[in-house]
């Protein structure tokens, strides 16, 4: 796992708060994440690793980390944030599948190319932005064309 950034541990300090054992495990398994998480599966981990975590303590510590941006919180409109780590991770858009929930990384620099034109056209300054694309994903397409073949 890697170290904690020392961005974090700042944060901690300037706001009087401990680094705790509790939060360096939880920092830990959040900014080692390859995937798309949410806080119940951050929770989940996190008790296999000390079973008197907290739903609060999660839910605090992610705060953190998304305040210093060292996480993302993104919300696909299922009611639940999921969180990437922000930091070492090549710029991406998301395709969300409506009926199984899966996420798919992905990036077109077409799109980028598009996005800065009408940005520039209409005299915006960009300074982050997030693709999401909602529909359904190849597996679920097939298992609804099975179905209706039966």
């Amino acid at each position: 796992m890697p170290n904690l950034p020392k961005k974090f541990n700042d944060c901690l300090r300037e706001k009087g708060l401990r680094l705790t054992t509790q939060r360096a495990v939880i920092a830990r398994l959040a900014l080692s994440r390859a995937s798309h998480f949410t806080a119940d599966d951050l929770l989940l981990w996190a008790r296999e690793k000390d079973k008197g975590i907290s739903r609060a303590t999660v839910y605090r510590t992610l705060s953190l980390l998304t305040d210093l941006e060292l996480l993302e919180g993104l919300d696909f409109g299922d009611g639940h944030l999921c969180y990437e780590p922000a930091e070492g991770r090549n710029h991406h858009d998301h395709l969300v599948c409506r009926q199984c929930g899966s996420i798919t990384e992905f990036h077109c620099e077409a799109i980028e190319e598009l996005q800065c034109e009408v940005a520039n056209k209409l005299d915006f300054k960009v300074e982050h932005h997030s693709l999401k694309i909602y529909g359904i994903c190849k597996d679920c397409s097939r298992r609804t064309e099975d179905d209706e073949r039966r």
